[in-house]
């Protein structure tokens, strides 16, 4: 009996470990970001903020050409440490390097030929901006991935948090120049970040190796593709808002549209470390299903809790620091509350990552896209608001979520009444949670219709009273597991 459950508590600590390390230097990372993304909210006239949002989708986009291979990278590297040959998995880092590099002169020539192209000088500035961050962010991206299949999350941790401390310091340049002191502000935070793993990891010797690229991309090819898909479906919002209503109204949504990229990150920065244990788990043919249940429960309950604290912070906030935004605040909590499915569908996805089923992660989410787009159309066209199409790109969101799980149990051969109690108890916490908002609100309005910073500070004391011991048990019986 003690043979067997050494290893398990073993495992649990240094799952617990890892994850208080990397989410304590990212955490703070995320921070500077949200200063960063409040300073702009606050400073760049909105017009400037909707072209942002746009040149957002060039740099979610240009992030992946790599075309696969870190996504190879990531999960051969854990299987091939797993197998014992470290060998092999030294080989592979240095192959992907070589390439990740190729690929960034590729990326350099090209943005030199379409500045040349380009007539606006305003514009030629943005692009050029755009461009250089995106080629610093996508060489950063290989240590990254780097250290996480090596399951050094106390590095990654470390370099967050000198990188937040370069991006608040840069917040001086959105003041003085504007969206391009915003940009080469994100710029400098990357190459500090990149600089300090570059520093911790030792010299890396790149090398060209065609069967080892070949076999990453193969790998990765559909993880690409999915990862495309990806941008595509959490952009959809902004996309159809750019398309149907044009940059100055979408500037309005963009404290919605940072939420919806930034929350899941953040909040999902834990379930991260159990990626590379995934990994080693197929590699070792255990079962992966507690991977997702077990965290699941308790992601859930402390996810719904916090987004609901958020909804009913979110109008007060706005209107004490970006009144400007306003008009922008329903779609704000839309975007809000929709990061819940895609945060519990993350912790899904490990599985097809694993198993190398990807093909089937990226059907669920093409029928996921082509929900949210379709909806978010409709919607915006029948009543012409951000908030509109922010509701219809949200369905798709919810559709995803629920795809995701009958796929994964489905590949994994556990039956479909074990998935359908994991969706219905995961989707119940934020159905219970938008009611107690709404209630809260509706009382709140009703007793203080003046001030909306005493309905937030009484509805977010309600709240918290209400939902803490239910956090609390959560907690309490994921560290029973």
């Amino acid at each position: 009996m003690v043979a067997k459950t050494a290893p398990r508590a073993s495992l649990r600590a240094s799952l617990l470990r890892a994850a208080a390390q990397y989410s304590a230097g990212t955490a703070l990372g995320l921070l500077a970001t949200v200063l960063r993304v409040g300073a702009a909210a606050r400073l760049l006239p909105r017009d400037a903020m909707g072209m942002w949002l746009g040149l957002q989708l060039i740099l979610s986009y240009g992030q992946n050409l790599h075309l696969g291979l870190l996504f190879g990278m990531f999960r051969n590297v854990p299987l091939q440490r797993a197998a014992g040959d470290s060998a092999g998995a030294e080989a592979i880092k240095r192959a992907s390097l070589g390439f990740l590099l190729l690929m960034s002169g590729a990326a350099g020539l090209v943005l030199a030929l379409t500045v040349a192209l380009l007539g606006d000088p305003n514009r030629k500035r943005y692009i050029v901006a755009t461009g250089v961050l995106t080629i610093v962010t996508l060489l950063k991206s290989y240590y990254v991935t780097l250290y996480k299949g090596d399951s050094r999350f106390r590095e990654l941790s470390v370099s967050s948090a000198l990188g937040s401390i370069v991006s608040v310091a840069t917040l001086a340049l959105i003041w003085r120049f504007g969206l391009d002191g915003l940009i080469w502000g994100m710029t400098a935070q990357a190459a500090t970040e990149m600089a300090y793993l570059v520093w911790q990891g030792g010299l890396i010797i790149p090398s060209f190796d065609g069967t080892i690229i070949r076999a990453q991309l193969t790998v990765g090819a559909v993880t690409l593709v999915l990862n495309l898909a990806s941008v595509l479906l959490t952009s959809m919002d902004r996309t159809v808002m750019l398309r149907e209503l044009g940059a100055e109204q979408t500037g309005y949504y963009y404290l919605g549209a940072n939420i919806l990229v930034l929350l899941p990150t953040l909040v999902s920065l834990p379930a991260a470390v159990l990626t590379p244990q995934f990994f080693e788990r197929v590699g070792r043919g255990e079962d992966i299903l507690p991977l997702i249940e077990r965290p699941m429960r308790m992601a859930s309950v402390s996810l719904a809790a916090l987004l609901g604290a958020g909804a009913l912070a979110l109008p007060a906030a706005v209107a004490i620091l970006w009144p400007k935004l306003a008009l922008g605040n329903s779609a704000a909590i839309v975007a809000l509350l929709s990061t819940y499915p895609l945060v519990l569908a993350g912790l899904v996805g490990n599985v097809f990552y694993a198993l190398n089923r990807q093909a089937v992660h990226l059907a669920a989410m093409m029928a996921s896209c082509a929900t949210s787009f379709l909806a978010a159309t409709v919607a915006v066209r029948a009543y012409p608001h951000i908030g509109a199409a922010t509701a219809g790109s949200a369905l798709g969101l919810f559709v995803y979520f629920l795809l995701v799980v009958v796929a994964a149990y489905r590949v994994t051969n556990a039956g479909m009444a074990r998935a359908g109690r994991l969706v219905g108890g995961a989707l119940l916490p934020l159905v219970l949670v938008v009611g107690l908002v709404i209630g809260i609100h509706f009382l709140g309005a009703a007793l203080w219709p003046a001030s909306t910073v005493v309905r937030a500070v009484v509805g977010e004391a309600t709240f918290c009273l209400v939902v803490a011991p239910a956090v609390f048990r959560a907690a309490r019986d994921l560290r029973g597991h």
